[in-house]
């Protein structure tokens, strides 16, 4: 197509169709009803084809009642290779519903998500999905009380909007229940020690994971006496540091269970440097399935999935299924147990012969 070429509007598609404009913009834009015969709208579509027309979504959206607009707010998930699984999700599911959705990433909050959420008032959205990278508590601007919203990987303060969020106790629950069946016994676990810079309370994924794992533990009936939690900085070299200590001493554990799975990687380097064979001589499982650290790692990381691409695509799902004002609930998802190659079973011999 030529620089200067006219681009062909509704006008040129209705003149070759044989129809009027107003029909041909009620079919191109799915509003037709019955009483346009099926084969006018094939008469529209094919001319729409023949002359290249393409609808102009966020016009359209901008001139109508309802705008067809979701907006989405997210801090710096999108920069992580998995976190961003979130955004990915609820795009392909708000295309689904013939939606557009509107991304603004933020690099930090307070005035920032005020501004935001003022920009996308001005757009119209329908409504507004907030995720955020890590599982968390959040506060949100006011400005946001009287539009349809949906949180995604956190949680407000005031608990006034539904949540969707990973189950963080089943994902370490089902990490350690592996573990246990694969009849580990002296089983460490490296979990968070961070906590929120605004009060100083410890994350709730540290806590739920935490739990998950003790939980583990007492429903298969195996003390925990030889199970410990230890919350460490994650990272690389305090991981590193930490876990050349656990895996010098004399009593070492059969596995090391981690809070995420750069933590894993840390173990990795540790047991590397003393000698020590993954999964022969020490079974490692990491939390998150990072593919860019748990396939690359030799061998292969088993490890927890989070279900971020699930939590975006139900975070839509939600604003359709369910009538607002919204109750103020929260959806947990649950993760899955990533099967690879760190992780190996030991008999009950070997496990008196070390433990």
């Amino acid at each position: 197509m030529g620089a200067n070429r006219k681009l062909p509007t509704m006008t040129d598609v209705a003149r070759l169709a044989g129809v009027s404009q107003s029909t041909v913009s009620l079919v191109l834009r799915g509003k037709a009803g019955d009483n346009i015969p099926e084969a006018t709208r094939d008469r529209i579509f094919q001319a729409s084809s023949e002359l290249g027309y393409r609808v102009n979504k966020l016009a359209s959206a901008l001139n109508s009642t309802g705008s067809g607009i979701i907006g989405m707010l997210t801090d710096e998930l999108i920069t992580t290779n998995f976190a961003g699984a979130i955004v990915k999700g609820a795009q392909e599911r708000a295309l689904g519903k013939n939606k557009i959705l509107m991304l603004a990433a933020l690099e930090n909050e307070g005035r920032l998500v005020e501004k935001s959420v003022d920009m996308m008032i001005g757009y119209r959205v329908d409504s507004i999905l907030y995720a955020s990278m890590y599982h968390r508590r959040i506060e949100l601007p006011s400005n946001l009380k009287d539009i349809p919203t949906v949180l995604v990987n956190c949680f407000d303060s005031e608990n006034r909007y539904p949540a969707i969020l990973p189950d963080d106790y089943s994902g370490a629950y089902q990490a350690a229940s592996y573990l246990i069946e694969c009849g580990h016994r002296n089983v460490i676990y490296l979990s968070n020690e961070k906590r929120e810079a605004g009060n100083g309370e410890r994350l709730p994924a540290t806590l739920l994971r935490e739990r998950g794992f003790k939980a583990a533990f007492e429903d298969h009936g195996v003390s925990s006496e030889t199970a410990a939690i230890i919350p460490i900085s994650i990272t690389g070299h305090d991981v590193f540091e930490a876990a050349t200590d656990i895996l010098s001493s004399a009593d070492r554990p059969t596995a090391v269970m981690c809070y995420n799975d750069r933590m894993a990687m840390g173990v990795y380097s540790a047991a590397n440097a003393l000698g020590l064979k993954i999964p022969e001589d020490l079974s490692v499982i990491g939390y998150d399935n990072q593919t860019v650290i748990a396939e690359f790692l030799v061998p292969f990381l088993t490890t927890i999935e989070l279900p971020h691409y699930e939590m975006g695509d139900q975070a839509v799902n939600y604003l359709f299924r369910h009538q607002y004002p919204f109750d103020a609930e929260q959806i947990l998802i649950s993760p899955k147990l990533i099967i690879r190659s760190s992780v190996r079973s030991i008999g009950e011999e070997e496990f008196d012969d070390r433990g």
